[in-house]
């Protein structure tokens, strides 16, 4: 399963997500055979590459924050043992 196809939500899969819904359309019936495995497989490649650089971005957006917290934190507990 793939999640849904909103093209402003994935823009970086624009032609694979156009290549599943053209097989879709002209595949009515064997689309439920396989007809469409291809393009399946290469939007779930697309969705996947996707998802990775996504979850990399935001693992150092994470990293810069609990930096900042921990600076933070060290700051306000040197300035209140004065």
């Amino acid at each position: 399963m793939h999640p849904q196809l909103a093209r402003h939500v994935h823009p970086t899969c624009q032609d694979a997500i156009d290549a599943l819904e053209a097989c879709h359309r002209e595949n009515s019936f064997r689309k439920f055979l396989g007809e469409c495995n291809d393009a399946k497989t290469q939007l779930d490649r697309c969705l996947y590459d996707e998802y990775k650089v996504e979850q990399k971005r935001n693992l150092a957006e994470s990293r810069r924050r609990r930096t900042a917290f921990k600076a933070n934190m060290k700051e306000s507990q040197e300035a209140g043992e004065e």
